[in-house]
Protein backbone atom coordinates (compact mmCIF):
# COMPACT_ATOMS: atom_id res chain seq x y z
CA UNK A 1 0.00 0.00 0.00
CA UNK A 2 1.59 3.71 -0.84
CA UNK A 3 4.49 1.82 -2.59
CA UNK A 4 6.01 1.05 -6.20
CA UNK A 5 8.02 -2.17 -4.98
CA UNK A 6 7.87 -5.34 -6.60
CA UNK A 7 6.21 -7.92 -4.36
CA UNK A 8 8.22 -11.56 -5.03
CA UNK A 9 5.22 -13.07 -6.32
CA UNK A 10 5.18 -10.03 -8.96
CA UNK A 11 9.29 -10.71 -9.39
CA UNK A 12 8.13 -14.23 -10.06
CA UNK A 13 5.35 -13.33 -13.06
CA UNK A 14 7.65 -10.78 -14.89
CA UNK A 15 10.94 -12.88 -14.81
CA UNK A 16 8.68 -15.64 -16.44
CA UNK A 17 6.83 -13.01 -18.84
CA UNK A 18 10.43 -11.68 -19.49
CA UNK A 19 11.50 -15.15 -20.93
CA UNK A 20 8.57 -15.49 -22.98
CA UNK A 21 9.81 -12.16 -24.59
CA UNK A 22 13.05 -13.36 -25.21
CA UNK A 23 11.46 -16.00 -27.14
CA UNK A 24 8.95 -13.91 -29.32
CA UNK A 25 11.24 -10.98 -30.04
CA UNK A 26 8.13 -9.59 -32.03
CA UNK A 27 6.66 -9.32 -29.08
CA UNK A 28 5.52 -5.63 -27.33
CA UNK A 29 4.12 -5.00 -24.14
CA UNK A 30 2.38 -1.79 -22.13
CA UNK A 31 2.68 -2.24 -18.44
CA UNK A 32 -0.49 -0.33 -16.56
CA UNK A 33 -0.14 0.35 -13.15
CA UNK A 34 -3.44 1.13 -11.28
CA UNK A 35 -4.17 1.97 -7.48
CA UNK A 36 -7.21 2.10 -5.55
CA UNK A 37 -8.72 5.24 -4.75
CA UNK A 38 -7.81 6.16 -1.04
CA UNK A 39 -5.70 8.84 -0.75
CA UNK A 40 -5.21 11.66 -2.48
CA UNK A 41 -5.13 11.78 -6.06
CA UNK A 42 -2.55 13.26 -7.54
CA UNK A 43 -0.41 11.01 -5.59
CA UNK A 44 -2.17 7.83 -6.96
CA UNK A 45 -1.33 9.23 -10.34
CA UNK A 46 2.15 9.28 -9.41
CA UNK A 47 2.23 6.07 -7.49
CA UNK A 48 0.47 4.13 -10.45
CA UNK A 49 3.07 5.56 -12.66
CA UNK A 50 5.77 4.00 -10.50
CA UNK A 51 4.12 1.38 -10.28
CA UNK A 52 4.12 0.59 -14.03
CA UNK A 53 7.87 1.94 -14.56
CA UNK A 54 9.14 -0.45 -11.67
CA UNK A 55 7.67 -3.48 -13.85
CA UNK A 56 9.41 -2.12 -17.02
CA UNK A 57 12.65 -1.49 -15.26
CA UNK A 58 12.67 -5.32 -13.72
CA UNK A 59 12.24 -6.10 -17.48
CA UNK A 60 15.03 -4.71 -18.89
CA UNK A 61 16.88 -5.49 -16.28
CA UNK A 62 16.41 -9.32 -17.32
CA UNK A 63 17.54 -8.28 -21.00
CA UNK A 64 13.62 -7.18 -22.63
CA UNK A 65 14.82 -4.09 -24.88
CA UNK A 66 13.53 -0.69 -23.27
CA UNK A 67 12.16 0.25 -27.25
CA UNK A 68 9.58 -2.76 -26.85
CA UNK A 69 8.12 -1.84 -22.94
CA UNK A 70 6.02 1.02 -22.14
CA UNK A 71 4.83 1.95 -18.78
CA UNK A 72 1.36 3.90 -18.38
CA UNK A 73 -0.26 4.62 -14.56
CA UNK A 74 -4.54 5.27 -14.47
CA UNK A 75 -4.21 6.12 -11.10
CA UNK A 76 -7.38 4.98 -9.00
CA UNK A 77 -9.62 5.54 -12.56
CA UNK A 78 -10.12 2.03 -13.18
CA UNK A 79 -11.24 0.07 -10.01
CA UNK A 80 -12.00 -3.67 -10.98
CA UNK A 81 -13.65 -3.99 -7.48
CA UNK A 82 -15.00 -0.76 -5.83
CA UNK A 83 -15.29 -2.51 -2.35
CA UNK A 84 -11.94 -4.15 -2.51
CA UNK A 85 -9.07 -1.77 -2.73
CA UNK A 86 -6.62 -4.91 -2.65
CA UNK A 87 -7.96 -6.04 -5.85
CA UNK A 88 -7.48 -2.77 -7.27
CA UNK A 89 -3.30 -2.10 -6.42
CA UNK A 90 -2.05 -3.95 -9.30
CA UNK A 91 0.25 -4.20 -12.83
CA UNK A 92 -1.74 -5.12 -15.80
CA UNK A 93 0.43 -5.80 -19.12
CA UNK A 94 -1.22 -5.45 -21.96
CA UNK A 95 0.14 -6.57 -25.60
CA UNK A 96 0.53 -4.31 -27.96
CA UNK A 97 2.57 -5.80 -31.03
Amino acid sequence: KGKADLSDDAKFVLHDLAKLMQRHRELKLKLVGHTSSEGDPDFNQKLSEDRAQAAVDFMISRGIAADRLEAEGKGSSEPIDENNPEANRRTEFIVIE
